[in-house]
């Protein structure tokens, strides 16, 4: 699988993160989709996974039968994770740890979103990835860019190359990643990409192997604006489902929505089965879960005691 996700330019994944203002209760909303040319093979496959590890936290996250680990998932501490794969001439590498790997031991390890910029650091990475981490304690998020060898990190503080919706137009409110670096130090081991992507903007015909990242960026931008202010979980599930399909012929095999603060996770790994249905994601809250499970400790503390 991370063979498959290695191929940077034949995915279309986005990531947005939203809170404060931007929010119907201010609490922070975190949605993902992940964008394959998969088809029905990875949809009628999926499941969705708890792990309750000895170390570290519980976490609730979508997979696939047959696969270890995952792209996107939240844990018990009121982190979330959602990947973004990237093209990049910093080199590919059969030996390392897959992104699959990495970003689950975020969620297993990450208490802080610098507890995940620190595991994500120190991990021997295999190719170019976005990592979209939130956390719901502190109402907080960064995109963590990443190459073979490079690594940097944007936060709301950050001015970086266009698209920059999160400083040009709501700052501190609303944070986005898609398959395009936008700090300058990985931009530049992406030159194709960036090109393609900017001419597809102003027209050129697009690729069979390369999503249009700007029209997909211009996409959300006009969705966040139309929705600002009223966002929650099922305004989110709507807009996740207005901004696609990218082709026709991809496909959204995991559709994800995230609370961290209530710790609830909403899913739908059966989008291509059915991409006009108006099924409802399935719901979980993973407190819930957990303060329902006898003799359930996280980190060597009872879970009841954990949450208070």
């Amino acid at each position: 699988m991370d063979t498959y996700a290695t191929l940077g330019w034949a995915v279309a994944c986005s990531s947005v993160a939203v809170w404060g203002n931007a929010t119907t209760d201010g609490k922070l909303i975190h949605g993902h989709n992940t964008d394959w040319d998969a088809g029905k093979a990875l949809c009628e496959a999926g499941v969705t996974i708890l792990a309750i590890p000895e170390k570290g936290y519980p976490y609730l996250l979508s997979s696939w039968r047959g696969i270890i680990g995952n792209l996107n998932g939240m844990n018990a501490a009121g982190i979330t994770v959602a990947q973004m794969s990237q093209l990049s001439k910093d080199g590919y590498a059969i030996s390392g740890n897959p992104v699959f790997w990495i970003s689950t031991e975020v969620l297993q390890y990450s208490a802080s979103i610098q507890d995940a910029i620190e595991i994500v650091s120190g991990s021997k990475r295999t190719y170019g990835s976005n990592l979209l981490v939130t956390d719901g304690k502190v109402n907080d998020a960064v995109v963590i860019e990443t190459s073979k060898h490079r690594l940097a990190v944007r936060d709301p503080e950050y001015v970086g190359i266009p698209p920059n919706p999160e400083v040009e137009t709501y700052p501190d409110t609303i944070w986005s990643s898609f398959n395009l670096y936008q700090t300058p130090q990985l931009a530049k081991t992406q030159p194709i990409v960036q090109l393609l992507a900017r001419l597809i903007e102003y027209g050129f015909p697009k690729l069979p192997f390369i999503g249009d990242v700007r029209g997909r960026y211009n996409g959300w931008t006009k969705l966040l604006e139309e929705n600002y202010g009223n966002i929650d979980m099922e305004c989110m599930g709507r807009m996740q489902k207005a901004d696609y399909p990218v082709y026709d012929e991809w496909s959204t095999v995991t559709r994800m929505v995230m609370c961290p603060e209530d710790l609830t996770l909403r899913i739908d790994n059966q989008w291509f089965t059915d991409p006009d249905s108006e099924r409802a994601l399935v719901e979980y809250n993973l407190k819930e879960i957990l303060l329902r499970m006898p003799n359930c400790r996280i980190n060597g503390i009872d879970a009841k005691a954990f949450f208070e």
